[in-house]
Parts: structure tokens; sequence; C-alpha cells
């Protein structure tokens, strides 16, 4: 028995151990999850804080874009006005220029015209002899005059033409010289954005790299660690059964007479048991035949006693309404009648009926002497069961009549088995129901 509990406590302390390293082996698988969960958190939240560095970049460009353009506009804008009002200064003076000049060609159209006039005034003689001579004059200055304007007119148209050349020729340096700093600043953006990116790209790639590393190398570690931990752990384990086994050996060959020697004590106790158990039986069965013998011997006096009184009453009375009607039952009956009540057999007889019935029905049965049968214990645990069987007709289990009727389960089970071959039991879904006789 110290052997068993010894190999008990043995197993038991195996079966924690082993418990204990695979808690320490999930444990391990936790902490390497954990880790990687982590590592893919920081990758995610870098990734993220990545993006965002690069929308809140890419709307700085954007927004700077728009100043640009809007600042672009607004120049552009200036310059376009700048040249409006140019050009209408410029027409404004050609314009004034002119009005003089006509003005002064007037004036002196006039003052030629007065001095013509007196001119005339002064003398037919005058006239005649000068006329000639101013003629000559007035002709060759207005010739003068007429070269002069045109000579004039052409310069100022030369001088316009020139000057707006000049002007649009300056206006096309200025919008190239702006469009090609505009250009030289979008590529030399680009190329510094692109290096930007690029520098974060190599950055976040190198980073990647390194957890990739660290991680292989951790799991590499950790799955080194628990092939050599589990290596080990079965060392010790086919070590430990081999102890084991070698212990195990030793004390069976030790408590193999010891274990025969309780195993004959325990069945010389069991057969020690059932012979006082047969005692018992057959002193209950003497005490049931003696009770049987008594009520059999007060019931035929009663009979006798019975009759006699019937017999008179006969005789006394001319007419009798009823009379009683005495009926012996066989000792096969009465032995039916038996109750088992905290395994003792107590006798319970039946009350005597007595019915009113006409004289000429009157009638006394006869005695019946029957034997009284001793029963074997098969019978009385079918007498048991029967009237157990009988008390419950919604039916009652083999486990339900261990512990009331105190036998065991399996001798039970024999012995309804029987009775329902026998046709005194019936079996439904294992349970047991008496069988209802037709009156």
């Amino acid at each position: 028995m110290g052997v068993a509990s010894d190999m008990k406590k043995l197993s038991e302390e195996i079966v924690s151990s082993h418990n204990g390293r695979v808690n320490m082996v999930a444990e391990l698988e936790k902490n390497t999850s954990d880790k990687l969960k982590g590592f893919r958190n920081e990758q995610k939240k870098m990734a993220s804080d990545l993006m965002k560095s690069f929308k809140k970049e890419e709307a700085d460009r954007a927004k700077a874009e728009a100043d640009r353009m809007k600042e672009f506009n607004s120049m552009m804008s200036g310059i376009n006005q700048e040249k409006s009002d140019r050009i209408k200064q410029l027409e404004a003076d050609m314009l004034k220029a002119e009005t003089l000049r006509l003005k002064e060609f007037n004036s002196l159209m006039s003052d030629i015209k007065k001095e013509m006039t007196d001119r005339i005034k002064q003398g037919e003689d005058g006239r005649a002899k000068g006329e000639a001579d101013r003629m000559k004059e007035f002709n060759s200055m207005m010739s003068d005059m007429k070269k002069e304007m045109t000579d004039r007119i052409k310069q100022g148209q030369a001088d316009r033409a020139k000057g707006e050349s000049d002007r649009l020729k300056e206006f096309n340096a200025l919008m190239s010289d702006i469009k090609q700093e505009k250009s030289d600043r979008i590529k030399q953006q680009e190329a510094d954005m692109l290096k930007a990116e690029t520098m974060r790209l190599d950055t976040f790639n190198s980073l990647m790299a390194d957890i990739r590393k660290e991680m292989d190398n951790r799991i590499k570690e950790g799955e080194d660690g628990r092939k050599k931990g589990e290596a080990d752990r079965l060392k010790e384990f086919n070590s430990l059964m081999a102890d084991i086994k070698k212990f195990v050996d030793v004390e069976n060959k030790k408590t193999v007479n010891d274990l025969a020697t309780e195993t004959g004590e325990l069945l010389g106790k069991i057969r020690a048991r059932q012979d006082e158990r047969k005692k018992e039986q057959n002193a209950r069965n003497k005490e049931v035949m003696m009770l049987l013998k008594g009520f059999n011997t007060e019931r035929s006096k009663m009979s006798a006693s019975w009759l006699g009184m019937s017999k008179k009453k006969t005789a006394a009375v001319a007419t009798p309404k009823a009379e009683a009607v005495i009926k012996v039952r066989p000792v096969k009956e009465a032995i039916a009648e038996v109750v088992i009540k905290e395994n003792k057999i107590v006798v319970e007889p039946k009350p005597i009926v007595i019915k009113e019935v006409p004289v000429k029905e009157i009638a006394v049965a006869e005695i019946e002497k029957k034997e009284v049968i001793v029963l074997t214990e098969a019978e009385e645990l079918e007498a048991k069961i029967l009237n157990f069987v009988s008390r419950h007709p919604k039916g009652v289990r083999v486990g339900d009549m261990e512990e009331p009727l105190g036998v065991h389960r399996m001798r039970i089970g024999q012995v309804a088995k029987k009775m329902l071959n026998d046709g005194k039991l019936k079996n439904a879904d294992n349970l047991y129901f008496p069988i209802k006789k037709n009156n």
C-alpha cells in the first residue's frame, strides 16, 4: 500500500513538473508573441508617423505653391497694370504733342494769313511787285513747313515704334526671367523633395531591416532555447521514467508476496462474512418459520371459534341476515405478506374481512395445511426485490435498490434478470416494473 501511495505521489510530481514546463513554454510563447505584437505596433506607429509627416509636407508644399502662384499672379497683374498705364500715358503724351503741333501749325497759318492780309492792304503795287516773290517765298516756306511737319511726324512715329518695341522687348525679357526663375524654383523644390523622400525611405528601410534582423535573431534564439530546453526536459523525463521503472520493478518483486497475503486475508474475511450472513439468514428463517407456525395455530383456533359461534348463531336465529366468511389463506400467501423493515422480517397479517351475504351463500372455507417453506438466500432476495419494486410502480433502477436492500448492485442485477426471465418483473429503459395481475 505504501508503494502504491509513493507511486501515486511520484506520478503527480511528474505530471506537475510536466505541467509546469508546459506553462513555462506557453509563457515564453506568449512573451514572444507580445514582443512581436509590440514590434508590429511600433512599425505601424512609425509608418503612421511617416505618412502623417509626408502628408504634412505635401500640404505645406501645396500651400507654398499656392502662395507662390498667388504672388506670381499678383506680380503679373502689377506688370499688366504698369504696361496698361504706360501705354495710356504714351497715348496721352502723343495726343498732347500732336495737339501742340496742330496748335502751332494753326497759329503759324494764322500769322501767315494775317501777314498776307497786311501785305495785300499795303498796296497793289507792292502786291504786284512782290506777289511773285511772296508767293515763291510762301511756297518755299510751305514746302519747308510741310517737310518739317513730315519729318517730325515720321520722327514721332519712329520714336513711338522704337519705344514700343523696346518696351515689348523689355517685357518679354522680364517674362522670360520670371518663367525661368519659376521653373528653376520648381525644379529645385522637386529635387529637394525627392532627396528628402529618398533619405526618409532609406532610413525607414534601414530601420525595417534592423527590426527584421532583431526579430529573426530573437526568434532563432527562442527556438534554439525551446529546442534545447525541450531536449533537456525529455532527457530528464526519460531518465526519471527509467529510475521509476527500476524502482517499480524492485518494489513489485518485494511486494508480490505481501499483496498475495493481503488478498488471501481479504478473501478469508469475505468468506467469514458470508458464513456469518448464512448463519444470520438461517436464524431469521427459523424465526420466520416459528412465527408462521404460531400464526397458523392462532388462525386455526380462531377459525374453529368462529365456526362454533356461527353454528350457535344459526341455531338461535331463524333468519339471520349475514354470517362472517372467514378466509383461511395458504402459507404461500402469508409469506408474500412478509414486509422487510430495516433488514428485518416482520409479519403483518391482514385483517379479517366480514361481509354480509345471504344465508344460502354461507360457507366456511376449508383450512389448507401447507408445509412451511424455508427460503434460500436467492429466494429471500427475490422477495425483497419484488416487495421494493411493488412499492414503486413508476419503476426503479438496480442502483436505486442497492442501499435500501443492503446488497451489492451486481447481485441485485443477477437476481432481477432471473426474475425478468421468470416473468415476475418487466423492464423498460433499464427500469424494473411490477407485473400487474388481472383480477
